[in-house]
């Protein structure tokens, strides 16, 4: 198995040490490969809840234009009322 050398601080080499200490792990290369497992999976479920949010608040605009409820703009409207209007 290839190998790679880091750098912890102190704080993080006590958590290890404890780890392996409690007999959760064998060995300190052990802790390190399942909090990279956990951080990629934590990483993937935050990205799907980002996603379901996202698509979630999309609904209603959605349903809307499905319905026929919207309005055609284009990118020149939106820069005149902007330019009327620098607040909005």
């Amino acid at each position: 198995m290839p190998s790679m050398n880091v750098s912890l601080t102190p704080e993080l080499i006590k958590i290890i040490r404890a780890k392996v200490k409690k007999g959760l792990y064998n060995n300190a290369s052990e802790v390190i490969r399942e909090a990279i497992r956990q951080l990629d999976t934590n990483a993937e479920l935050i990205y799907q809840l980002k996603l379901d949010r996202l698509k979630k608040a999309l609904e209603p605009g959605l349903r809307d234009l499905k319905e026929g409820r919207f309005a055609e703009y284009s990118l020149e409207a939106l820069q005149r009322d902007l330019d009327r209007n620098p607040s909005a």
